[in-house]
């Protein structure tokens, strides 16, 4: 169980190439061993808070998941892994869930700062048109 308190002073280290790092790719051999580096991990990184403030509204949301946070910063993976699980199981519960059943005409709207995407491929067959449009301001 981690509580909120402790969330607020977590950064979580992302890997622009996590998705491969999850595949058991260990990333290019002249990197392995090298300082902050950890096998799996490759590509540039980030880090940043693992909470994140809607800096209009105040509302907080986490701001890291399984594909691409590798480890908490200043933690190895070992010590990272179960407050990790912790917040992605967390974050995918249910509850939190919103499921789509697309018709012809439909809009979607999220924010995207909020927002985990997971996109299934329940259409078969069906050729699907998106469009992305990003709206500054309020």
């Amino acid at each position: 169980y981690v509580c909120r308190r402790q969330c607020d002073a977590l950064n979580g280290r992302s890997q622009a190439r996590r998705n491969i790092a999850l595949q058991g790719v260990g990333g290019p051999p002249s990197r392995r061993g090298a300082p902050g580096h950890e096998e799996g991990d490759t590509g540039a990184s980030a880090v940043h808070p693992v909470v994140w403030r809607d800096p209009t509204t105040g509302q907080r949301s986490l701001y890291a998941n399984s594909a691409f946070v590798s480890r908490l910063d200043g933690m190895s993976r070992r010590e990272s892994a179960p407050i990790l699980e912790a917040l992605f199981d967390h974050q995918t519960r249910p509850e939190f869930q919103c499921r789509v059943s697309w018709g012809p005409g439909q809009l979607v709207i999220w924010n995207n700062h909020a927002t985990i995407h997971y996109a299934l491929n329940d259409y078969p067959g069906v050729r699907r048109s998106l469009h992305r449009v990003t709206v500054l301001g309020t």
